[in-house]
This record gives structure tokens, sequence and C-alpha cells, in this order.
């Protein structure tokens, strides 16, 4: 059954995010909601695996057919606009973002860049946000895992196979909120962009459909009452002011908040034309239909943010509502340019694998040029060298001298970081001076 309310829900995680984004407030909370969302649709493709009714490729395809195809158009078109509007000084940090990016590992990067001091000195990754695609795109692939370990376990025992995994995915989820909440305390910064301490938030969204799919008596008494319609405004209200009120205090507890309120509306909000339930906002048409566009827009709304920031550092609610608009032209526009190829390859007969590999092939290919182009800049490739900005006219051989230009210290390693508490104590000049400064 068709829900244009969990449309509208990815609708208001997007715009959390982007208006978070935005006006630099800190975390919203709408990611929370893709996650919890991602995991929710992702219980029907794994019920799927268990039973052995989808076979592992088929369950890959589904990534690279709906998933991988608009995430890896959005780096292609955002290199060339890096190009064209960023420093070649930063050329190198946009490819190397951009390689990560194209291969799903964005958040493992961001969490290594975020404990070097050289790194941190670059400007707003234009590529930042692919954290979150990168988890999803990761945990996408973990759940067969999952669904095998559950298939051996229910073999060995004579238990049943979709009880079993509904059992380990729970017992993994609950340990991935206990090492999000350690981590958090330990080493936020890292733990942010941890997968391990966001799988729970998938689990939690496929445990409620596994929930719903049960049609439960007592979860259908109370969506049919007034406490149902309650329940579904605490869930939106939740999500809208998680973000003011908890700030920059996430992930690890403070994620259960708008993962609760995403919970809330999946169960208990439903399409209706009254609004004593959340469901009357988050169906109606127009909103819904954002929601249809709203990965989209969580890609594109990142990159013009970060360009249009190189050249104006404030923002007003009119530059937002611009930045928006142009991500969601630019999210229909990258949607039907991707249902627009498949369906080409519907009309080829190679919809089932074609895609798919023309989805990997591109990812290789944007990964690979980028990383060759990157190593090409950083070696002083003399080709590469002579090549100058189109619009500022400044040279690749300027800018990697420009590059260079860093102290003494980082070359030997006498700088104090964050992860070590040691003090660093050096000695430069001429040591036998009678004069220490």
């Amino acid at each position: 059954m068709r829900r244009s309310d969990i449309q509208g829900l990815r609708a208001i995680g997007a715009l959390l995010v982007a208006v978070f984004h935005i006006f630099q407030w800190g975390v919203s909370g709408g990611v929370d909601v893709f996650l919890t969302v991602s995991g929710f649709f992702l219980w029907a493709s794994a019920v799927k695996l268990v039973a052995r009714e989808e076979g592992y490729i088929t369950h890959c395809n589904k990534f690279f057919q709906r998933t991988a195809p608009q995430a890896i158009l959005v780096v292609m078109v955002v290199l060339v606009a890096a190009f064209l509007f960023i420093s070649p000084v930063e050329w190198v940090a946009v490819l190397r973002d951009a390689a990560f990016s194209a291969a799903f590992l964005q958040n493992y990067w961001l969490a290594f860049v975020g404990q070097d001091y050289l790194a941190r000195d670059e400007g707003l990754s234009l590529f930042q946000h692919y954290w979150a695609v990168s988890v999803i795109a990761q945990v996408y692939f973990l759940f067969p895992v999952l669904a095998f370990v559950a298939v051996l376990v229910a073999r060995a025992f004579a238990w049943s196979k979709t009880g079993t995994f509904t059992a380990i995915l729970a017992l993994v989820s609950l340990l991935s909120l206990a090492w999000s909440i350690f981590f958090s305390s330990w080493l936020p910064e890292v733990a942010y962009f941890d997968t391990l301490g966001r799988i729970w938030q998938f689990g939690a969204g496929a445990l409620v459909a596994s929930l719903l799919a049960r049609d439960s008596d007592l979860v259908r008494r109370i969506r049919s009452g007034g406490l149902g319609n309650v329940l579904s405004w605490v869930g939106l209200v939740a999500l809208l002011s998680c973000g003011v009120i908890l700030g920059r205090s996430f992930p690890g507890l403070a994620s259960v908040w708008p993962t609760v309120g995403a919970i809330l509306i999946l169960v208990f909000s439903m399409e209706t034309d009254h609004p004593r339930n959340a469901g009357f906002v988050l169906s109606r048409r127009w909103v819904a239909q954002f929601g249809t566009v709203s990965f989209g827009v969580y890609l594109w709304h990142w990159p013009i943010y970060a360009i249009y920031f190189q050249f104006v550092p404030e923002q007003t609610v009119l530059s937002a509502v611009c930045i928006i608009g142009l991500s969601t032209v630019l999210a229909v526009l990258s949607a039907g340019l991707t249902a627009w190829v498949g369906r080409a390859f519907d009309r080829m007969n190679l919809r089932t694998y074609g895609l798919s590999t023309a989805a990997v092939v591109s990812i290789v290919f944007v990964g690979a040029s980028s990383l060759v182009l990157e190593r090409a800049i950083t070696s002083n490739n003399p080709l590469i060298m002579t090549l100058r900005h189109p619009l500022s006219n400044m040279s690749l051989s300027l800018a990697a001298n420009i590059r260079q230009d860093i102290p003494v210290s980082y070359g030997i390693g006498c700088h104090q970081n964050q992860t070590n508490s040691d003090l660093a104590t050096c000695s430069f000049g001429d040591t036998q001076s009678p004069t220490t400064v």
C-alpha cells in the first residue's frame, strides 16, 4: 500500500536538513528521518532475502537502479561546477571528496579528515552531505549479511526464518545504539559519521515495518482512536523541534529524539482528510509530491549552498528560498533524466542488469578518474600544471605552490592534534643562541 504521508515525512526531513544547513543552525534531525525511513522500506526486501524469494544480486540491483544513478549524476555535475566556481587551490580536496562519494565511503573519509588539521582548513566540501548516502549504501549491503546469518541460525534450531531475522536485527540494533552512545561520548566528531553507530536507526525503521506487517489489533485500535492522532502530532512536533532544542549534541542519545518522532509518524500517521491526524498535513498533495524528489533535493542543496557561500557568506530567507527552489528544480530534472535512462534500458530489454552495470561503470569511472586527476595535480604533472582556471585565470602551478606553503612544523609532525593529549614541543632556528623565544 502506497502511503503519501511517508512521502510527506521525507519532505519534512529534506527541508529540515536544507534549512539548518543554509542558516548554519547545526544538526536538524532530518538525516535521522531518512535513515529510519530507509530501514522501513528495507524490511520488505530483507524478508524476501530471508525467504529466498529474492537473491543477493536482485537486492543489489535495486540500489544500483534506484539510488546510485541520481547520486553519481550529481557527483559528475558538481565536479564540473567545481572546476568553474571553486578556486584551483581546493581542486585536490574536491577531487578526493568526489572519489570517496562515488565509492559511497564519504562518511569514513570525513571522519578521517576531521582528525587532520590541514584537511580541516579546507573550504566547505561540496560533497560533505554524501556521508548519509554512504551510510545508506553500506547498510543496504549489510542487510543481506544479516539475512544470511538469520537463515543459518533458523536452520540450525528449526526456527522461523523471519522471526529469527527480526530477533537478530533487534539485537544488532541495540548493540549499535549502545555503541553510538559510547562512541559519541568518546569521539563525537568521528561517531557522527560511523555506520556502526547508525545501524540501529535502520533497524528501528525495519522493526516498525515488521510490526505493521503483523497488523496488530492493539496498533490498529490505537491508530483508529484519539490516542493515535495525538501520537502522530507528537511525532511531527518532535521532528520539527529536535534541531532547535538539541542543537549540535548529535549523535548518541540525541538521535533517539528524531528517530522516535519518525517512528510515531510511521506507526500512527494515516492518509486522512481530517486534521486531527498529522497525516492530514503530510499527505497533502504538494507535500507528498515534494517528498518524491526529497532525495534529489538533499543531493543538490548542499553543493549549491557551498558554492553560493564562496561569494555570499551571509544567508537570508530569500537566498534560502532560492537555494531550495533551485535544488527542487534540479531534483526533478535529475530524477526525470535517470527515469528516462531506465526506460531506454527497458526498451532494449536490458533493465534487469544493464542499468545496474551502467551505474557500476559510472561509479568506477568517476571514482578512478577523480583519483587520477588528483594524483596528477599533487605530483605536479607538467601537462596539468599549465592549465588555468577558466574564470580567475589562476594557473594550477600557482595553486600548487599555495597549497604547499605551510609551516615547517607540519612537515616534521610538530603540531598539536585532538587525538593526542601529550604536549608537542619542538625547537626551531639557532638552538645554540643565548636568546630563547
